[in-house]
Formats: structure tokens, sequence, C-alpha cells
């Protein structure tokens, strides 16, 4: 079927729907953390790796939620 079989297409579209949710959700709370926290060197730490743990979490939820079977292989792997 070539390269951009079905398959392939349809996996893409998952993948970037959750990479859409999880930069929704990142822009959110870096927004809001940057809002709410002062300035200093423990602010400044939150609100730079604290987006981007979130960030992973909601990709994988997403990811897990639309069956994208990377996110199914982590599980397993998790499990044993």
């Amino acid at each position: 079927g070539g390269l951009l079989a079905r398959d392939l297409l349809r996996a893409l579209g998952r993948i970037l729907l959750a990479a859409a949710v999880m930069g929704a959700a990142t822009w959110a709370l870096s927004r809001w953390l940057e809002g709410t926290l002062g300035a200093g060197l423990l602010p400044w730490l939150v609100k730079a790796l604290l987006p981007v743990a979130i960030g992973g979490a909601v990709y994988f939820a997403a990811a897990r939620a639309l069956g994208l079977e990377e996110a199914r292989a982590l599980v397993r792997r998790f499990r044993r």
C-alpha cells in the first residue's frame, strides 16, 4: 500500500490530536503559573518544569485514550 497507508495516516492523526491536547494543557498551565507565581529561582523552576511534566502526563493520557499502540506498550512494560 505505499508509505502513506491508511493505518499510518490514522495513527498520525491520533498523534497530532494527542499533541494538540498536550499543547493546550501546557500552554494554559504555563499562563496560569506565570500570573500566579512571583519572581525568584524556585518560582522560575516551577514555571519551567511543571508544565513539561504535566504536558507529558497529558500526552500519555490522551494517547492512551486514543488507542495509540505506543501508549499501550508502555503500560504493558510497566505492569511487568
